[in-house]
């Protein structure tokens, strides 16, 4: 874990330089002899410790630094290994991939699961323009619905991946410019997992909210990876984490792939994975 105590220890020695400021000013209103003697005494220990803080902060950057190389040195061999680490690791699974938004992140997941002897099973686009506020009402229009809100709107669409399109909505909202289907070669009852490919604008709470709701439909029919790709502005571990879900937070780093056919074939291994930090392990691994 990246440690850092550097604010924290200069902190305390601002506080004892402080403490010897307020003493060399006190020591400036009196004459006594014994008084200016012990206040020296006073400020050379504050002087000392300050020293031994920055000796012991010193200490911490230096190991800091060999343990983040040691974390960098560790995805060197994963990416390097990757490929005799995951080969046919995914054989027999069907996996759906739901992407909100276009986002190149999906392919390079679909990728993945083909080069690894699984099988993308059907592939959606949800895009960001099913937010608007007028969506309900074309929607409604056009399949003679009564929707009200979100809600009925992320049922409709589970209902339908469920029945794997025969009913045809998806391909009414893929008409409307709601959604995209780029492949859908299974019936739904032969998918083995999902995976949700999370590109969430973090300052849409309409987003956040229609995602979340979507994500726990989703996720009660079939085991379920929300996955998104490295340097996202969202805690995903803190936004789906009530959901009981597996999250995965650098799918596109080729070191994680690793992860992503752990979380695939470990369906019970609940978490936040691919970084480090309170919330959060760097590999996905059952305890």
């Amino acid at each position: 874990m990246h440690i850092n105590f550097k604010y924290f220890i200069v902190s305390i020695g601002s506080i004892f330089i402080a403490l010897g400021i307020g003493i060399l000013i006190g020591s400036s209103l009196g004459t006594n002899e014994s008084i200016q003697k012990q206040n020296a005494s006073i400020i050379k220990d504050i002087d000392s410790k300050v020293n031994d803080l920055q000796a012991v902060n010193d200490e911490l950057n230096i190991e800091n630094k060999q343990a983040q190389k040691n974390i960098d040195d560790f995805k060197t061999y994963l990416s390097n290994n990757n490929k005799t680490l995951i080969q046919s690791g995914l054989s027999n699974k069907k996996i759906g991939i739901i992407s909100f938004d276009e986002d190149s992140t999906s392919s390079l997941v679909s990728n993945v699961i083909t080069s690894t002897g699984g099988e993308v099973s059907f592939y959606i686009t949800i895009k960001n323009s099913i937010n608007q506020d007028d969506a309900l009402q074309k929607i409604n229009e056009k399949l003679d619905k009564k929707l009200e809100k979100k809600e009925d709107l992320e049922n409709l669409i589970v209902d339908s991946i469920k029945v794997s399109n025969t009913d045809g909505r998806l391909s009414v909202l893929q008409d409307l410019g709601y959604i995209k289907i780029n492949g859908f070669i299974n019936t739904f009852d032969n998918v083995t997992n999902i995976i949700v490919n999370n590109t969430m604008d973090a300052k849409n709470t309409k987003v956040e909210e229609f995602q979340g709701g979507f994500i726990g439909k989703i996720k009660s029919l079939k085991p379920t990876i929300v996955a998104q790709k490295s340097g996202s502005e969202v805690d995903m571990a803190k936004t789906f984490s009530k959901y009981r879900i597996s999250t995965l937070s650098n799918v596109d780093e080729q070191w994680s792939y690793i992860n992503l056919v752990t979380l695939i074939n470990e369906k019970d291994l609940i978490g936040n994975f691919g970084k480090i930090d309170d919330n959060s392990s760097l590999l996905a691994i059952s305890k």
